[in-house]
């Protein structure tokens, strides 16, 4: 017995809102797990100086802005990397990098 395409793709419509509605599990976004990852980096590359987190789990939407040690590899442009040097990801040519 062959199965048309259209109800196929029916019953596939059907379900999948079902399967990717899942409930995700939570992300731990605390400043607590954040912070030690932070200073954990080591040698990877970061996309980006700052990272936000969260530094009480009792407000769920208040957020703070936090930055990586000085030193840090960044991703300057996708084919430069860099340091993150004051808060920020620096040209390697820049003066301040230079320094």
């Amino acid at each position: 017995m062959k199965i048309p395409a259209s109800t196929a793709l029916a019953v596939v419509a059907v379900f999948l809102p079902i399967v990717t509605c899942a409930a995700e599990e939570e992300d731990d976004r605390s400043c607590e797990k954040r912070d030690k990852e932070a200073n954990e980096v080591g040698g990877n590359v970061v996309t980006s100086c700052n990272y936000w987190c969260r530094p009480n789990k009792d407000s769920p939407n208040y957020y703070v802005n936090k930055y990586y040690p000085d030193g840090t590899k960044c991703q300057y442009t996708e084919s430069l990397q860099s340091l993150c040097i004051q808060n920020e990801c620096h040209h390697p040519e820049s003066e301040i990098y230079q320094n």
